[in-house]
């Protein structure tokens, strides 16, 4: 296949979107290659319409201008594959870029969950900042919890426990010391932690 660039109004471009969308295509470019592979039979209807005309060079002229059409679709074809091809490109070249922050999600679009997480962990460092334990320890065993929560939905006591100790080994002289000084003493009033049932905690 040889690339083709081709310069088009933009209106042109949206009605291209809306003539493919409403043929079924899955895209502009499939549809302008069906147009480029149908045009002998796009010719032929024009030189049939145009056969018991006796204006010879009418007739030329149209199919002419059917012509300088298929070539022009053909050039912006290539074009469209050309611009498929470079967001292709970059979209593997962000798909490798390391997240560095952590809950910001750049290839993925927000959802209004993501939104109301978000809000949730800031209230809770703003209360783990104003109203929270002094321990940096525990600030960070909350912040360790509302995210666990956050990712994994849901979580008993035990299999918080277990996560938020292997987080925190030397921190706490054993997994209950920590729990007990941290997320089962603050959930009541930190804000996000909720207990839908007996012994189940979750975040949001």
């Amino acid at each position: 296949m040889h690339p083709i660039t081709l310069g088009l109004p933009t209106d042109l471009l949206s009605e291209l979107d809306e003539e493919a969308d409403e043929a079924g295509f899955s895209s502009r470019s499939e549809y302008i290659r069906h147009l480029l592979q149908n045009r002998k039979d796009t010719s032929e209807l024009f030189s049939s319409e145009d056969s018991g005309s006796s204006e010879h060079d009418s007739s030329t002229e149209i199919v002419d201008t059917v012509e300088e059409l298929d070539s022009d679709l053909a050039e912006m074809g290539g074009r469209v594959d050309d611009l498929e091809q470079t967001i292709e490109q970059i979209q593997a070249q962000l798909n490798q870029i390391p997240d560095t922050q952590e809950t910001a999600t750049p290839d993925e679009e927000l959802t209004a969950e993501d939104v109301s997480q978000a809000h949730d962990l800031d209230a809770l460092n703003d209360w783990l900042q104003t109203d929270g334990p002094d321990s940096d320890n525990a600030q960070a065993v909350m912040r360790d919890a509302a995210r666990i929560l956050s990712d994994q939905g849901p979580l008993s006591a035990s299999k918080l426990r277990k996560q938020l100790f292997e987080r925190h080994p030397d921190a706490y002289s054993s997994a209950d010391t920590l729990w007990k000084s941290t997320v089962q003493r603050l959930y009541d009033e930190a804000p996000g932690f909720s207990k839908p049932k007996y012994g189940i905690y979750d975040f949001n």
